[in-house]
């Protein structure tokens, strides 16, 4: 029974789930191929329609509808398709030769399609899906929610209406051209595919969801090794990505059944990071496993000559050496984490160890350390895009010691950038709003929006700033995060709130105030600025300025900067922002 399947498949059960797509799968391909006469896009929606299906199955209330609920899915894609603009034309072209058995295919298809175009869509349906994969007049019925007598009479006159000969060339041709038994990898390919794209968006709910349906899936189907190999991998990835916030033991044991894959397919270099990924982020490492793992991790990469991958491993145990009250050893492997780069073109690696460099400028030759209560050592990754600078890499792209209330007491004005996602350089202009989501620690990403008006920008050091675009944007976090008691949703307080960025011309951001929903305020200006040549943008993309930020009202008994440098510009836009902050407590403290 149908209704059996369904409520198998809506339990989680991959078996039947494959056994419905089997089971419908011509019928879906003839609704789709009756509503858009073309087999390639009938395919294409045929594979859509039960990737759809695959994940609103748990909505359908009824399992007994789920072959007319199928239908209708497939009939609106078809509709959606027609319409789409793209089709209204198309270039002509040269064809080149074709062999004889092609274009006998062609010839085919192409009558088959004026055949079936000049019957009525009903009757076309009904036809279509009797003969392709010889379903009874009953299942039709059931499938398009017409009676039984109806759908005799709609194939009677259909195939009346069609030439007998054209009838065999009809029916030899959708058979011809039905989905074969790979269509369900294809489906899983698919849902894979939208899953990523939910989790590029801040989505990571849905993408759990899909990713680990895509993961039972795939324990049914049959196909090529190691296509289905790569499939699970990437079912593992998204889940290890969508839950590295909100669930970081099941993040890393997903990472864990990724790393067996690849040790059995023979791939060091995807299993070091698999090794580093979990001794970066697992709850339960002693500091010792979480070395062997780190040092496990720098073998296989250098062994595979990947010098990026080493230069990043040893920049993060250099600044847990430093952490931990080691910073001799911290320096040696700087040190051997810029050896790594040494003939590699720049990246965040390198803004990275810049902001290092920067850090141990700031400490002084001997590295006093005493009293630091805030560190940090990070490149953030920004795109022109036209008139803007688009935030790309994620935040927190380095390294950050301390707790986030000393980071809010000296922080940079460039933490609004991956805030509100983009800075003005020759635009938007007062008046401009947008709205987006944004980043969250919780599987719903939160929501921003964010206007530009002219104001005149607080007093700074660096002195008075009359003519200003001040970006404003006010985070909240999502409607569904409401009754959730989670320690990510109590982080996300850190990110929601109302931003204030003040920007002048030819210098860039000079004040910057958030005043986060837990009622931490961030509030610094700007000190010093410097830059190597003027500029008459919002923010003077030229490598080698430099910002330093101080806190608008200074704590007593702390002192601290935070530095910002573009410390480089790719030809193709790419800016790389060195972050780095020192602050401590007096000695008298």
């Amino acid at each position: 029974m149908v209704a059996d399947l369904v409520r198998r498949a809506q339990s989680g059960d991959a078996e039947a789930y494959t056994e419905l797509v089997r089971r419908f799968q011509d019928a879906v391909f003839a609704t789709a191929y009756q509503t858009a006469l073309d087999f390639d896009a009938a395919r294409d929606i045929a594979q859509e329609t039960f990737v759809r299906a695959y994940e609103g199955l748990a909505r359908l209330r009824d399992p007994r509808s789920f072959p007319a609920w199928l239908v209708r899915i497939c009939r609106n894609l078809s509709v959606s398709w027609l319409r789409r603009p793209e089709r209204a034309w198309a270039p002509l072209e040269v064809a080149p030769p074709v062999s004889e058995d092609v274009a006998a295919q062609v010839a085919s298809r192409d009558l088959v399609t004026r055949a079936l175009s000049a019957l009525p869509s009903d009757n076309r349906l009904a036809l279509s899906l009797v003969l392709v994969d010889g379903y009874t007049y009953r299942e039709v019925a059931e499938m398009t929610g017409a009676s039984l007598s109806t759908v005799r009479g709609r194939v009677h006159r259909a195939r009346r209406q069609m030439a007998t000969e054209v009838l065999g060339m009809v029916e030899e041709t959708l058979q011809g051209n039905a989905p074969g038994e790979e269509f369900t990898v294809d489906t899983v390919r698919e849902s894979l595919n939208r899953a990523q794209q939910a989790l590029d968006a801040g989505h990571r709910s849905e993408a759990t969801v899909i990713a680990r349906q895509a993961w039972d899936h795939l324990a049914g189907l049959s196909g090529q090794p190691e296509e289905l190999r790569n499939l699970r991998l990437q079912s593992l990835v998204v889940t290890y990505h969508s839950l590295l916030w909100t669930d970081p033991a099941a993040a890393v044991e997903a990472l864990r059944q990724a790393m067996q894959i690849l040790e059995t397919a023979g791939e060091p270099p995807n299993v070091a990071f698999c090794l580093s990924e979990i001794a970066r982020n697992d709850p339960k490492l002693t500091p010792e496993e979480r070395g062997a793992l780190e040092q496990r991790a720098i073998d296989l990469w250098r062994e595979a000559g990947m010098h990026q991958a080493v230069a990043e491993a040893l920049f993060f145990r250099g600044w847990h050496r430093v952490d931990s009250g080691d910073p001799a050893s911290g320096l040696v492997l700087f040190e051997e984490s810029r050896q790594a780069l040494a003939d590699l073109p720049y990246g965040d690696m390198h803004g990275r160890l810049e902001a290092t460099d920067e850090f141990l400028r700031l400490a002084g030759p001997d590295m006093d350390l005493e009293g630091l209560m805030a560190a940090q050592a990070t490149c953030d990754v920004a795109q022109v895009d036209g008139a803007r600078l688009v935030h790309r890499s994620e935040p927190g792209y380095g390294w950050a010691s301390g707790d986030l209330q000393d980071h809010a007491t000296f922080a940079s004005a460039f933490g609004g950038l991956w805030r509100v996602g983009w800075f003005p350089v020759t635009g938007p202009g007062a008046g401009h709003e947008e709205e987006s989501d944004g980043f969250s620690y919780t599987s719903n990403p939160t929501r921003r929006r964010v206007w530009l008006e002219a104001t005149r920008a607080p007093e700074t050091p660096a002195g008075a700033f009359d003519e200003c675009l001040l970006v404003r944007a006010s985070i909240t976090e999502s409607p569904l995060d409401a009754e959730d008691e989670s320690p990510q949703r109590k982080r996300n307080a850190y990110h929601c709130g109302e931003l204030y960025c003040w920007f002048a011309r030819g210098v860039g951001p000079v004040a910057y105030r958030f005043d986060r929903a837990d009622g931490v305020r961030v509030n610094v200006v700007l000190s010093r600025f410097g830059c190597p040549e003027s500029s008459d943008a919002r923010l003077p993309l030229v490598p080698g300025a430099r910002w330093e930020y101080v806190p608008a009202e200074p704590p007593p008994n702390l002192s601290g900067v935070a530095v910002t440098r573009l410390t480089h510009r790719s030809d193709t836009g790419e800016c790389y922002f060195a972050t780095t902050v020192f602050g401590r407590r007096s000695r008298s403290c």
